[in-house]
């Protein structure tokens, strides 16, 4: 998949299998997430998204093919939803960390979210606190 058939992808609602479109978000993330992260904000804001499954089911396939690698970009890109989007901040927070409990980086990566936004502090010391980490391993 290339930049044009992820582009579709994306304005076709992620249609399933998501492979390709999860693939190509995880190794061109620096074209990927800005792309994803507009999708979102787009359906954030639709009317009906609330009651809408398609645009519920687009927000959180979305959502995980940019918070999956865990990486500053990802970091960025949660932050930039939670400023908009409340409601959702905190399962974003969870799957960004849980993304790089995958790249066994977690700590480094709460760290670097409350050094560079405080206001997600809350969403991230109870992931901590739970282990998450070590389960991660069971």
């Amino acid at each position: 998949m290339d930049e044009i058939g992820f582009r579709s992808a994306v304005l076709n609602g992620l249609p399933f299998p998501t492979g390709l479109a999860a693939g190509f978000a995880l190794n061109h993330e620096e074209i990927a997430i800005p792309i994803l992260v507009d999708a979102i904000k787009v359906k954030l804001t639709d009317a009906h998204a609330e009651s809408d499954k398609s645009i519920h089911r687009f927000i959180q396939v979305a959502a995980k093919m940019v918070m999956y690698n865990g990486s500053q970009r990802a970091i960025d890109a949660a932050a930039d939803l939670c400023s908009i989007d409340q409601k959702d901040c905190p399962w974003l927070v969870t799957m960004l960390l849980d993304g790089a409990r995958t790249r066994q980086h977690p700590y480094a990566t709460a760290y670097d979210i409350v050094e560079q936004y405080p206001n997600l502090l809350d969403l991230v010391v109870p992931w901590v606190e739970r282990g998450q980490i070590g389960r991660a391993h069971v």
